[in-house]
């Protein structure tokens, strides 16, 4: 049997939603391109399910503009304008910084 934890190879596990996932324990264990498609339909069926994109993760995105007031002015002190310029401008610094990562990420791939 395969060492426990939440994500074992092979044996009985519990999947997304509380539904069981039973595998047979002499079977190899996947490849990667596998688990990676295995992951991709279990994503999908979630977004089938209406179980994402609901309005309080979509607050809690770094994507969200109230996400980032609560970072640049946590106590509610400023005004409106002002909390949203800078609100804006920290997502701006955050979202080009993802973009340097990528970029860093895409050169490093490149080289090797």
């Amino acid at each position: 049997m395969a060492a426990a934890g939440p994500y074992r190879c092979c044996g009985v596990r519990v999947g997304f939603g509380g539904h069981v996932v039973t595998t047979c324990p002499e079977e190899p264990c996947s490849p990667p391109e596998q688990r990676v498609l295995r992951a991709r339909m279990g994503g999908l069926a979630l977004v089938a399910q209406g179980k994402t994109n609901t309005a309080p993760a979509r607050e809690a995105s770094p994507q969200s503009l109230d996400y980032w007031a609560g970072k640049v002015d946590p106590d509610n002190e400023l005004r409106e304008a002002e909390w949203l310029k800078r609100a804006e401008a920290a997502r701006s610094q955050y979202m080009t910084g993802l973009a340097l990562k990528s970029s860093r990420a895409r050169s490093r791939k490149k080289a090797s």
